[in-house]
This record gives C-alpha cells, structure tokens and sequence, in this order.
C-alpha cells in the first residue's frame, strides 16, 4: 500500500481503498476495521533527570488484559533483566 504524505484525519484513512473488485466495488479501510491516528511526530530524546541519557520504552496493554497484572508482569520482567544494565 502506498500514501501520500500523513493521514491528517481518521476519515482519510478509513476512507483508503483496499481492494476494487471485478465489479468496480471497493473495498475500504472503514468496511473491514477503523482507523486511529498516531503520533505525529515518532522522534523522541529520553533523558534521566535532564542530563543523562536514556531510552523511552513504549508498552501497550492487549485488549481485555488486566492493568495491574501486566503491570506486575512488566516489572517483574525488568528485574530479571538489570544485571546487563548500568546502575541509574
């Protein structure tokens, strides 16, 4: 699928064509899901405490999942993960 330039508004992403069928019906984002926008801008600089750097680490929680489990489940992660990480 190719676009040009961004999406500025949902109704032009749901509003792209997916498919055109032999009889000329076309198929839309909007007839299969729905559309969101995004960020609008991806680049990020992550400091700690303003001065050292540091990296932003994005997590999404699945749909129907319990907050404060997967919360305990991402911490639990991490601290399985410190010893290759310097101390902050």
């Amino acid at each position: 699928m190719r676009v040009v330039g961004r999406f500025t508004t949902e109704e032009e992403a749901e509003n792209l064509i997916l498919k055109v069928g032999n009889d000329g019906t076309l198929v839309r984002v909007k007839d299969v899901g729905r559309a969101e926008l995004g960020l609008e801008n991806y680049f990020t600089k992550a400091t700690l405490d303003g001065n050292t750097p540091a990296i932003g680490l994005v997590i999404y929680q699945l749909p129907g999942t319990n907050a404060l489990e997967t919360a305990e489940a991402i911490k639990q992660k991490w601290r399985n993960s410190e010893p290759p990480f310097p101390p902050a």
